[in-house]
């Protein structure tokens, strides 16, 4: 009775491992790389990043000046997820999007659907001041 007993929870234990592997690949990461270029002199904004994937806001950096590249280091759900990552700027004491709606030149934002595919992805954005947003998603 012992040995049978034994031998199911040594079946059992085998069988949740497996299990347990399978489930955890349910999670990709995600290396978000962001930089600006053409800052002119005198408009080094304070900025930070905010993140929301599948409309839920994920992420806030840290503030830093524009001139600051910037590394960002997330989970995301495994398959297509909805990504947005929006830029602000402090100007005059006060936090804003940066945007044309707020009289900058470009919207400085990624808003994507992704897949995530494997363990890990890297997205790198650069907000060129004189060209626009350019980004790769490897």
């Amino acid at each position: 009775m012992k040995k049978w007993l034994l031998m199911l929870f040594m079946f059992g234990m085998f069988g949740m491992q497996a299990q347990a592997k399978k489930g955890g690949g349910s999670e990709s990461t995600i290396v978000i790389k962001y930089s600006f270029k053409g800052i002119e002199d005198g408009y080094d904004h304070n900025s930070k990043a905010v993140i929301s994937i599948d409309g839920e806001e994920v992420y806030t950096s840290r503030v830093h000046k524009e001139s600051s590249p910037q590394t960002i280091t997330l989970k995301v759900p495994m398959g297509k997820f909805d990504f947005n990552l929006m830029m602000w700027a402090e100007y005059e004491g006060n936090w804003e999007e940066h945007s044309i709606d707020n009289n900058y030149s470009f919207d400085c934002a990624v808003d994507e659907t992704f897949k995530a595919s494997k363990k890990k992805h890297t997205l790198t954005i650069i907000f060129d001041l004189d060209e626009g947003v350019d980004f790769t998603y490897k």
